[in-house]
């Protein structure tokens, strides 16, 4: 961290009034002018240079004095890397401050922190445990997590009348997530009575909001009730999320990489009109590079048999282990079957 004096001749000339004295104050250990210092800093206004390294360090030392805004916002910065290195361990340090001083929003983004093991050892039950204090303090994103974990019993034990509680929440507080997690639960009838209909719509108003694993979730199960282009629409719409724009987060990954390796088997077997092979195949890569098990199983039976592709028969074997390691059965039993032969 700069000392006080070294703040000061970095940041005096051009200055407006406010940030002057907002600047001197800072220097005399008011915490909520450094908060104010960063922001400006970060800006570039108010006659404040805009200096990214300098309002981190504004900020860090509002933290230090005590400022659980300047903790979060130093926590962003580190966190995005918006003219700084990007530093996770610095970041969690900065979100576990303020969140140790309730700040909901940091609790939230340090449980992803030990949900995915970013700047901080991977720790779900952790994770949970953040989620809840965060989603109690209604912050969307957290009761979205919470009623995940609960839905699939990760850091938490499996509980579907509790994954049904905490994504209502997280739906009633506008999270996309939450909304496409409670359609899944409401129409299968997990948690709270079967309603088919809601749960459908659930999950169209996530999806039309740009969710795309929620697109694939009803793609598939309008298919199956027999609304065929329109699951087409959605299923292609799902997996054009793993080509292009902002990537998923981890935990939407597999169900996209799933509804890519569903569509690829529609598109291979003529049942949305002309058989696709040339696109199933590249369905079925893009499933398997994201580690869908039934994706890499399919894969490997095209190249073993080399109807649709160039016959490969080192590869086939190469994606039946890949697709075996990551539980499909179906491959595991094939290699068992090449092993006897030998």
């Amino acid at each position: 961290m700069l000392a006080a004096s070294h703040l000061s001749e970095k940041s005096g000339e051009g200055e407006t009034r406010t940030a002057s004295l907002a600047r001197l104050a800072c220097e005399r250990q008011y915490a909520d002018m450094c908060l104010l210092m960063g922001d400006l800093h970060l800006a570039g206004a108010g006659g404040a240079s805009e200096d990214p390294v300098l309002g981190a360090t504004y900020y860090a030392k509002g933290c230090a004095l005590g400022n659980e805004m300047s903790c979060l916002k130093a926590g962003v910065v580190y966190d995005s890397g918006r003219g700084v290195a990007v530093d996770l361990v610095k970041a969690a340090d900065f979100y576990r401050r303020a969140c140790d001083d309730d700040v909901a929003l940091a609790c939230s983004i340090l449980g992803t922190y030990y949900d995915e093991g970013r700047g901080v050892e991977a720790d779900r039950g952790r994770a949970a445990k953040l989620f809840a204090r965060a989603c109690s303090e209604k912050a969307p994103g957290a009761c979205a997590n919470l009623g995940y974990y609960y839905l699939s019993g990760i850091g938490t034990p499996r509980d579907d009348a509790k994954a049904v509680y905490y994504s209502r929440l997280g739906c009633d507080y506008g999270d996309s997530g939450a909304c496409a997690n409670l359609g899944v639960l409401v129409a299968d009838g997990r948690g709270a009575p079967v309603d088919v209909a809601a749960g459908h719509r659930l999950l169209g108003s996530a999806c039309d909001k740009g969710l795309a694993w929620a697109c694939g979730a009803l793609g598939v199960r309008l298919y199956q009730a027999g609304e065929t282009p329109r699951a087409a629409d959605l299923l292609r719409k799902a997996c054009k999320a793993l080509e292009t724009g902002k990537r998923p987060s981890a935990h939407e990954i597999g169900p996209i990489a799933q509804a890519c390796t569903f569509l690829a088997t529609l598109e291979l077997d003529g049942s949305l009109g002309t058989p696709r092979p040339t696109e199933a195949v590249h369905l079925l890569e893009l499933a398997c590079k994201e580690r869908d098990a039934g994706g890499c199983g399919e894969l490997s039976a095209q190249y073993l048999e080399g109807k649709h592709v160039t016959k490969n028969t080192g590869r086939a074997i190469a994606l039946m282990h890949q697709a075996c390691d990551i539980g499909h059965e179906k491959s595991c039993k094939l290699l068992n079957s090449l092993d006897r032969k030998k």
